[in-house]
């Protein structure tokens, strides 16, 4: 499924009176676009899953060492019995190959995109950093499947990904992105609801780096109302609320 974007898994989340599914279609945005046209009367519901680190654990195909996961198969056809509007993956999709990234992880990703196939509704993709870890990886990545960060619309709401895996800024949202982030939750201040995904819960990890999110990207999260910000990683489901999200 080249250049598309889209996630999955099952939980339910209550914001603001609704109930949200995210067992949890969409025009891909790689800049911002005009304010959200529905007014919160006017936006129809909808569902969408959230799902992470799906890299193979145990092979499908023991032998095959592009083998997606016995398990993110099984998940795929709960996905589908759920029938969401679309998916989004967070990332570490991929084991990838750090010694010979333009050989291996070429053939993963041609695996994963036949993985993909089995999906009934749109998959949107987050990179993790087993999918992009350099520069090399990272050409790889936005060559088959677009940028490392972006957004889109769908039934009166806003969805942003962002990357902590932007060669040279690991583990951090930089300024470029930082500023392109602003504008795009200002662009979507009229959305029913505003989502931001992205790899690693950033404001949980070293301390440099949830220092820079409390402090550079925390507070603009806030003043921009996002609902709810959605990460993989960590192996266990962990709600939590920061200042309202």
């Amino acid at each position: 499924m080249r250049n598309a974007r889209h996630l999955q898994w099952a939980s339910v989340l209550p914001i603001g009176g609704m109930a949200l599914l995210l067992c949890g279609c969409a025009e891909l945005q790689t800049q911002p676009r005009g304010p959200v046209a529905f007014t919160r009367e006017e936006a129809p519901p909808f569902s969408f899953c959230v799902i992470g680190n799906t890299r193979a654990g145990t092979r499908a195909w023991p032998n095959d060492p592009a083998s997606p996961s016995v398990y993110y198969l099984e998940q795929i056809g709960w996905i589908n019995r759920c029938e969401p509007d679309f998916t989004v993956n967070l990332g570490d999709m991929i084991a990838g190959d750090r010694a010979n990234p333009l050989r291996l992880t070429a053939q993963q990703w041609d695996a994963f995109d036949d993985t993909m196939r089995s999906y009934r509704q749109p998959l949107y993709m987050v990179a993790g950093s087993r999918d992009v870890w350099d520069a090399a990886s990272a050409a790889l990545y936005v060559e088959r499947y677009g940028q490392l960060y972006y957004s889109w619309d769908h039934k009166g709401s806003h969805f942003t990904v962002l990357s902590a895996e932007v060669p040279g800024e690991e583990g951090l949202i930089g300024p470029a992105q930082r500023e392109w982030l602003n504008r795009d939750l200002v662009l979507a201040a009229g959305a029913q609801h505003r989502f931001v995904f992205v790899n690693a819960p950033i404001w949980k990890g070293t301390r440099d780096g949830a220092n820079a999110w409390m402090r550079d990207v925390q507070p603009l999260l806030q003043e921009c109302r996002v609902d709810a910000v959605f990460a993989a990683q960590n192996n266990w489901y962990e709600p939590d609320d920061i200042g309202g999200i």
